[in-house]
C-alpha cells in the first residue's frame, strides 16, 4: 500500500492525472473488462496414457514436417532472389602508374620533337 501511496504522490507532485485520484476508481474499466469474453486459458498438457501420448507426438511430427518443407521453401526462394557473389576485383595499376602512362607519350613527344 505505501508504495502505490507514493506512485500516486509522484503522478500528483508531476500533474499527472490518473483513475484512483481523478476519476472513478477503475470502476468504468472494470465494467468493461467485464463484458469481454476471453477464451480459456492455456492448459498444461500432462496426461500419461498411450493414446495420449501417440496422439501428441503424432501431432509433433507433422508439424515438423511441414515446417521442414516451409524451411526448404523459403531457403529456395531466399537463393533465387540473392545476387550471386561478385567475383573479386583483378588488382588494377596503381593510379600513379596509369597517370605516369597518360602523361607520359606527350611529354617524350614534346621532348624529342625539340631536339
Amino acid at each position: 500500500m505505501e508504495r502505490f501511496e507514493r506512485f500516486e504522490g509522484f503522478l500528483d507532485r508531476n500533474g499527472l492525472r490518473n483513475t484512483f485520484t481523478h476519476g472513478d476508481g477503475g470502476a468504468a474499466f472494470e465494467a468493461r473488462m467485464s463484458a469481454l469474453t476471453f477464451p480459456p486459458g492455456i492448459r498444461p498438457w500432462n496426461d500419461a496414457d498411450l493414446a495420449s501420448l501417440t496422439s501428441r507426438f503424432g501431432w509433433m511430427q507433422t508439424r515438423i514436417a511441414e515446417l521442414s518443407l516451409d524451411n526448404a521453401r523459403l531457403k529456395r526462394e531466399l537463393k533465387q532472389t540473392t545476387t550471386k557473389p561478385t567475383p573479386p576485383a583483378t588488382p588494377t595499376t596503381s593510379v600513379y602508374r596509369r597517370a605516369r602512362k597518360v602523361v607520359a607519350r606527350p611529354i617524350r613527344r614534346a621532348l624529342q620533337s625539340g631536339r
